[in-house]
């Protein structure tokens, strides 16, 4: 709209011109449109000229608090890394039932930070600027999925081996309890 109404009032200053130039009387109905029009033109300018400046101002604020948003979410993955190294976790004598509810918490928060950061990134593409990596939080989730998947493996391991327990010798499938052996021993050793 802005660069059609420029077009405009340059079309009318060039009639204008051309009418004086002809020596043809330009009624004063005409000059004071003319005049007006190039009065808003200019205001208009103005108005941009501000709101460009604005911009600019709310640009570099809003870029500033992304900063420091950055900057708390970095230590935020930090005390997540952290309590990831509870020694509750590393308790082989632990329930792990309550192992596997301190740690679910800890993947919620994670999720909640992935997700903080993925916004994050969006607003920085959108600022044109640099796009933050949050490699701690990829390492913490890595390192939380392995601690997880360990837990919920021995759990489920406990309950196999204490229905193997409760089984009639001759009802055992030694080839079931090979797979499940494997199977959890590449999660021990992933862990």
């Amino acid at each position: 709209a802005i660069p059609q109404y420029r077009a405009r009032a340059k079309r009318v200053d060039e009639l204008a011109k051309l009418i004086v130039e002809e020596g043809w009387d330009l009624t004063d109905d005409l000059k004071a449109k003319r005049s007006m029009a190039f009065d808003d033109l200019s205001s208009l300018d103005n108005c941009v000229e501000i709101a460009s400046g604005a911009r600019e101002a709310d640009t570099q604020r809003f870029s500033k608090d992304m900063e420091n948003d950055i900057k708390a979410t970095s230590e935020h993955t930090d005390a997540v890394r952290g309590e990831l190294d509870a020694a509750l976790i590393s308790d082989k004598d632990a329930d792990p039932q309550k192992v596997i509810e301190y740690l679910r918490e800890r993947g919620t928060t994670l999720e909640k930070l992935k997700a903080h950061t993925a916004q994050l990134s969006d607003w920085q593409e959108t600022l044109k600027q640099p796009i933050t990596e949050f490699e701690t939080l990829q390492d913490v989730c890595t390192d939380y999925g392995l601690k997880i998947k360990l837990w919920e493996g021995l759990e489920a391991w406990e309950g196999m081996r204490s229905g193997w327990e409760g089984t009639e010798f001759h009802d055992i499938k030694p080839e079931d309890i090979e797979k499940q052996v494997v199977v959890y021993g590449k999660v021990a050793y992933q862990a």
